[in-house]
């Protein structure tokens, strides 16, 4: 897949293109490290990143364009359930109790990709400054009888549904080939949504999905979890903290219905079973929780996933309107 660039050999280029380049970039590392200096460190550096990213995924645009996929579409065909979390705050493990679920396909993270979609969208449709004397012709009728109509931003009427129809079948990719007919509810988790913008965004995208929100009360614990355990930048990281857990948190409480609110000192296997409930699955319980990436780790499972009962296929439900 395209999207598996790495991103410590991203951010060197970046700044060796930029004049940049340190003995910190040559020792760097395709790790979650690597992903917080992003954070702070590498501000400038993001433009080879991005551009790289945007190519391969609007790549899929493009080509779903093409194939006129988005015609009659209809943006809640797929149940989706979208995990949205901080780092560090228990999301694999909530990755691990969603994909226990008989058809439930829940992806892990792909860097954010979707900001990359987001920015199509936004140049498509939401582009300020643009001169009104530039404006795009959108009534088509006639143009080739009167060619001097045709400016410089001259193109037909753009749906948006169907430009969202087609950004949707391509964050689709991001989850890899899988058969339709076995998984029939979607989804992902990411750490990397956590502003006002990109969450509307993903609601538009979105508009049938259920979204867990996944984060931690014990902010100070989980600043010095893993990659958050930056020596000399306490301050900052929990600032970082503070502000992506409550965007996460007011979001969620603006819809509860469509929102499940699952903090990490909430784990129990009477959380889950509740989550389970909101999501309609019935005929099972779980009777332990997953706990992945234990002691800091980033790959030590100390518990997996267990259900009891038979699992319900569950009625699609959360997309009651053809959107």
């Amino acid at each position: 897949m395209v999207f598996a660039i790495p991103l410590c050999g991203l951010l060197v280029a970046s700044a060796l293109h930029m004049g940049a380049a340190g003995d910190e970039f040559e020792r760097c590392t395709e790790d979650e490290s690597a992903l917080l200096q992003g954070r702070f460190s590498f501000k400038k550096s993001g433009n080879i990143q991005q551009e790289m990213t945007e190519r391969s995924i609007l790549a899929n645009v493009e080509d779903t364009l093409n194939r006129g996929e988005h015609t009659d579409c209809n943006l809640c065909a797929h149940d989706w359930v979208i995990v949205l979390a901080t780092g560090r705050s228990g999301s694999t493990s909530v990755l691990q109790m969603l994909n226990a679920l008989p058809g439930f396909f829940i992806a892990g993270e792909h860097r954010g990709a979707i900001k990359n979609l987001m920015g199509f969208w936004r140049e498509v449709f939401q582009t300020p400054g643009m001169p009104t004397n530039w404006a795009g012709k959108t009534d088509v009728v006639g143009f080739k009888n009167n060619t001097r109509s045709i400016g410089a931003w001259f193109h037909a009427a753009r749906s948006k549904k169907h430009v969202l129809c087609t950004l949707q079948k391509a964050a689709q990719t991001l989850l890899g080939d899988i058969d339709g007919s076995i998984y029939t509810t979607l989804g992902f988790k990411e750490i990397r949504y956590d502003n006002k913008e990109a969450l509307t965004f993903l609601t538009q995208l979105f508009p049938c999905a259920r979204f867990v929100v996944n984060i931690r009360r014990n902010l100070k614990a989980q600043s010095h979890s893993a990659f958050w355990n930056q020596p000399g930048k306490r301050d900052e990281v929990l600032k970082v903290l503070k502000s992506e857990s409550q965007t996460l948190r007011g979001w969620q409480a603006k819809d509860r219905s469509r929102r499940f609110l699952l903090e990490l000192e909430d784990f129990s296997t009477h959380t889950f079973n509740s989550l389970l409930h909101w999501l309609g699955v019935t005929g099972c319980k779980y009777k332990q929780v997953a706990h992945a990436n234990d002691d800091n780790s980033y790959n030590k499972l100390s518990a997996e996933a267990l259900l009891a009962g038979t699992c319900s296929a569950r009625k699609k439900s959360f997309g009651k309107r053809a959107v």
